[in-house]
């Protein structure tokens, strides 16, 4: 459950419901009746340890000691909310999920046989009567008096390691399945939709692909490639006829979007997308969704006709320190071009860049860098997998999410201290695999904790 490759790059929500979180602990902290338990197949068993925590992809606990029917097995423990996760998550065709001795779940099928991908039998013990977590219960390190930092440090480039290794290993299974240009436009959609707005974009970018997008410009002339992707997006996300009118405060040039849109949507079949949901509330002027798309017009634009994941990738093989590689994500994904400066969405908007500083270092961790690694991998080719990984651990901090800084205030840490992009991520991936789950009792900080 904690361990299997995410579908998603992003984790735009809390990975694990109270139910999971209260099972992972149930099974790690043994709180369950111990006597004549069974596995859902009726085979006795007793549990002698439930295993270390698993921080690598593959099963959540390792080296557990279980007797199973009479025989002690030694070996993994995989753990879900249900018996058909296991296949939901692709367990059966991964061999790192061989090890598997026993799958724990609080809800079991009997008519469900979990195998593993050599054809192994896994036998399912349900965990049905948890305690649910007390989730306001104070962790343990509000009690400590400070933490070393030097430790919290290495702690956090280990975590790091795991999170975008683990991103990686995502995207280059997300690439046997999507054609990479639609994946890479896809995340970079995600990126502009920021938290609120994520799904929106992803689905606006799924409804209009890029091999569509670039077929319409070039049916365009290209002194009209703005004003026609900028009717395309705006009018299939429903902001040309419709109340959202209001955001945009020229007349004149929502009624040449709206000419244009007229022609664009009869010549290609293409009609808004009624599905889509925005948000605009509680969110700064420079992150609603009409400056978002405004922001992803202006990106396309400036790379056409070059589709933009071999253009990067080219970027990847060509420049040879960070410095140069980040110099042209400057160029492409936040500086302006063409009418921006003056475009009618951001007549009161200070900045009029497409996006920040830390936005871009965001975009560069989440997505460019585990792009090329996947993109290396399947190339076969060191030099772009082996400058992925280096740039990634030296690239410039991006936002400090709520979470991390909640974990910096009991911890007592400056954020300051936080001065690369890694640790950003390796506290996120932290946080995901002890605080979240508030698994104090495996807390790799306290050996550093000044009590």
């Amino acid at each position: 459950m904690l361990n299997c490759n995410l579908s998603r790059v992003f984790e735009t929500s809390p990975v694990f419901s109270r139910k999971e979180k209260s099972l992972y602990s149930c099974w790690l902290n043994q709180s369950f009746p111990q006597k004549y338990l069974r596995t859902l197949q009726g085979i006795k068993i007793s549990i002698i340890s439930p295993g270390k925590r698993n921080d690598l992809e593959g099963p959540d606990f390792s080296d557990a000691l279980i007797l199973i029917d009479d025989q002690f097995v030694r070996g993994n423990v995989e753990i879900h909310l249900e018996s058909k996760d296991w296949y939901i998550h692709k367990h059966h065709k991964d061999p790192i999920y061989n090890s598997a001795i026993l799958h724990v779940v609080a809800k079991g099928d009997p008519n469900l046989i979990i195998t593993t991908q050599n054809g192994k039998s896994v036998p399912t013990l349900i965990l049905s009567n948890c305690e649910e977590l007390d989730e306001n219960e104070p962790s343990q390190c509000e009690e400590w008096q400070g933490v070393k930092w030097s430790g919290v440090r290495e702690v956090l480039m280990n975590y790091y390691r795991i999170r975008f290794q683990r991103k990686c290993l995502s995207v280059q299974s997300d690439l046997m399945q999507v054609d990479p240009e639609q994946y890479f436009y896809r995340g970079l959609s995600e990126v502009l939709g920021y938290s609120r707005n994520r799904e929106a974009f992803k689905n606006l970018a799924d409804k209009l692909p890029i091999s569509m997008v670039y077929k319409i410009l070039d049916r365009n002339s290209d002194r009209d490639k703005l004003i026609t992707l900028e009717s395309l997006y705006f009018g299939v996300a429903g902001f040309i006829n419709s109340d959202y009118q209001r955001f945009v405060s020229d007349s004149k040039y929502l009624d040449g979007l709206k000419k244009k849109w007229s022609i664009l949507s009869k010549e290609f079949g293409i009609e808004v997308d009624k599905s889509l949901r925005w948000h605009f509330a509680e969110s700064r002027p420079a992150n609603h969704p009409t400056y978002r798309i405004a922001a992803l017009v202006q990106i396309i634009s400036r790379m056409f006709p070059d589709f933009p994941g071999q253009l990067w990738i080219n970027q990847m093989c060509s420049k040879s320190t960070l410095g140069e590689v980040v110099q042209w994500t400057r160029g492409y994904f936040q500086q302006p071009c063409g009418m921006w400066k003056n475009h009618p969405l951001f007549a009161f908007h200070p900045a009029r860049l497409l996006m920040g500083d830390a936005r871009l270092m965001d975009l560069c961790t989440n997505l460019l860098f585990p792009f090329s690694w996947a993109i290396g991998v399947i190339k076969k080719n060191d030099e772009i997998i082996t400058r992925s990984k280096e740039f990634s651990s030296e690239i410039a901090r991006g936002e400090i999410p709520a979470s991390v800084q909640k974990l910096l205030s009991r911890l007592s840490i400056s954020s300051s201290k936080l001065s690369a992009n890694f640790m950003v991520q390796g506290s996120i991936e932290f946080i995901r695999r002890f605080c979240d789950l508030k698994l104090c009792k495996l807390c790799p900080l306290e050996q550093y904790a000044y009590k």
